[in-house]
């Protein structure tokens, strides 16, 4: 039996990005036989900035590449257009960033992985592109934010940044983005956990790999603690969203204020014995409950409110 796949790629006015990724996935390794791949560009931009680029990349695609204009800005909205349109036309979606290229393993892997374990998500790393002179507490971030796992792990989260997504296990559960996160992020999180909540599996596929490039504005430490204060406001908002009592929020509050506290805590000693990089990943634990702590107080982030805007 023949598995229709569709590899998305939302995209927002990174054309040169977007451009390096529909190159890399070029060159994918040919997938099995009982496959059929196609691939879509979902373009976020007003004025479907993206399209020339699909144009120009297509002679070369040794897969059929579409073209979706998603004029309606927002994270979930661009998320929610890529699911609709694999609902139509495929079994599975796969989905990479625009600023992310994949190593040609990549597909298989996940295909693999799913095929194997029966996981409604298979989520892989992602690694960052930097340069060799990277400080190393950028690199210690990352390793963080993505953690490495073993091959098939199941997970108690996901991530939209690399994953596969079995579209006949959700089907029927009414799931998508959203919308009200459009400006504020975490859309991922949450679609994620409400599967989990619906007993579905995610699992782990550890060489499905995509390589991410960080500008330099991403890699300051203003960026990452921003990150960081997002992350944490993301997880109370799943809390709210998803449960909503007041012995969960109280719980998400406490922890929020307990990791500031004990990483205050910590953060002059560690930097004393140990260096830069643990106090910086100290810095980011504060960061990640102050934005506990505000959604908790129902403070809102707006990360991406610009491009909503």
């Amino acid at each position: 039996m023949t598995t229709r796949v569709c590899v998305g790629v939302p995209t927002y006015l990174r054309n040169g990005l977007l451009r390096d990724a529909l190159l890399a996935l070029a060159h994918l390794s040919a997938p099995p036989e009982t496959f059929i791949v196609q691939v879509a560009v979902f373009d976020n931009d007003p004025l479907g900035g993206a399209a020339p680029v699909v144009s120009e990349i297509r002679p070369s695609m040794p897969f059929p590449i579409a073209y979706v204009h998603v004029p309606l800005a927002g994270l979930s909205n661009v998320r929610n257009a890529a699911l609709s349109f694999a609902g139509r036309h495929a079994d599975l979606l796969a989905m990479l960033d625009d600023d992310e290229q994949p190593e040609p393993q990549w597909l298989n892997e996940l295909l693999r992985m799913s095929t194997a374990r029966g996981a409604a998500v298979v989520v892989g790393p992602v690694n960052a592109d930097l340069p060799a002179d990277a400080p190393a507490w950028i690199r210690a971030f990352r390793e963080c934010e993505y953690p490495r796992l073993r091959d098939g792990e199941s997970l108690s989260d996901g991530w939209s940044s690399n994953f596969l997504l079995d579209l006949r296990q959700i089907a029927g559960l009414n799931l998508t983005f959203d919308v009200t996160l459009n400006r504020i992020g975490g859309e991922d999180q949450l679609f994620f956990r409400r599967m989990l909540a619906h007993g579905r599996i995610i699992r782990y596929a550890a060489n499905a790999t995509v390589w991410e490039t960080l500008p330099p504005a991403r890699r300051s430490l203003g960026a990452i603690l921003k990150r960081s204060f997002r992350r944490g406001g993301s997880l109370t908002m799943c809390d709210r969203t998803l449960r909503g009592g007041f012995g969960t929020m109280l719980r998400r509050g406490m922890k929020g204020g307990g990791l500031i506290l004990l990483s205050s805590a910590k953060l002059g000693p560690i930097l004393l014995l140990r260096g830069v990089s643990p106090a910086i990943l100290l810095l980011c634990e504060i960061a990640r409950g102050a934005g506990m702590l505000a959604a908790f107080a129902g403070l809102e982030y707006q990360a991406y409110r610009a491009r909503a805007a």
